[in-house]
């Protein structure tokens, strides 16, 4: 299995890096949420995205100022439904870090954009990748929480969204007298930190255990299946195919004795 960080460390330390990890990648939906509403209106971002049709630099076309928006949430409900299957296929580790990579892209690519339909498509990218991460990692926290933590622990998810979109105004507001084209760039870019730190840190943290579970009862079924063909020569290990019966064994008799 390799060299595992987390298990050298304490339980309930352990416990609060992880919602360490999750609050930093959920700051992220939260600023995406913020960070729009004031870029769209300012002078370079206007220029770029062509919204104005007239000489004094307003916005006038106001549906595509709306559809830059929700091309976000767009991507974000597919990304919900790709990630789910994600999760369940690679297991939320795997999972999260490609949401991680998704939304890094995105926010590079909304921050380097030259024109509406590229932003529109960096928009539904950054959707994508939060999207994984909505549906994996608060469920994922409350996997390795204790029962008495699980409240508190996901009410996290709450204080971390408003903590970005908290962030992503006090930015804008810090930016608003700047050069026109750093002043909607920058705060696009600032996206990217988050998601960075949470690519690099997701290796450091322990995968859920019910995905590890489900992949031995998985594995087990195969063996018994094997069992059944007379396959022995596929198992390979009389033991582990031993050592799970034992464990099946016992959970039906504590289950039944409940």
């Amino acid at each position: 299995m390799g060299f595992q960080l987390w298990r050298s460390v304490p339980g309930k330390t352990l416990l609060i890096l992880l919602n360490i990890f999750s609050a930093i990648a959920l700051v992220y939906e939260g600023y995406n949420q913020g960070v729009y509403g004031a870029i769209s209106g300012t002078s370079g971002f206007v220029k770029m995205s062509n919204l104005a049709t007239n000489s004094n630099g307003a916005v006038t076309d106001t549906i595509k100022q709306g559809g830059l928006a929700a091309a976000y949430y767009f991507g974000a409900i597919f990304g919900g439904f790709i990630g789910g299957w994600a999760g369940d296929k690679f297991g939320r580790k795997k999972g999260a870090f490609m949401g991680a990579i998704l939304s890094l892209l995105g926010s590079a690519l909304q921050a380097g954009s030259v024109n509406a339909n590229m932003f529109i498509c960096a928009r539904v990218v950054a959707g994508l990748g939060i999207g994984f991460i909505n549906v994996l990692i608060p469920s994922w926290v409350s996997e390795l929480s204790e029962a008495h933590d699980r409240g508190s622990n996901f009410s996290l998810v709450f204080v971390a969204n408003f903590l970005g979109i908290f962030l992503a105004n006090w930015i804008n507001f810090g930016v608003r007298n700047s050069n026109p084209t750093f002043e909607w760039r920058f705060p696009l870019g600032f996206m990217c930190i988050p998601m960075l730190l949470v690519a690099v840190t997701v290796v450091f943290v322990p995968g859920e255990f019910c995905f590890q579970l489900l992949a031995l009862f998985e594995k087990g079924l195969r063996y018994f299946q094997n069992l059944l063909d007379g396959s022995w020569h596929i198992i390979g290990d009389k033991k582990r195919l031993t050592s799970f019966a034992r464990f099946e064994a016992t959970k039906m008799s504590t289950t039944k004795a409940s």
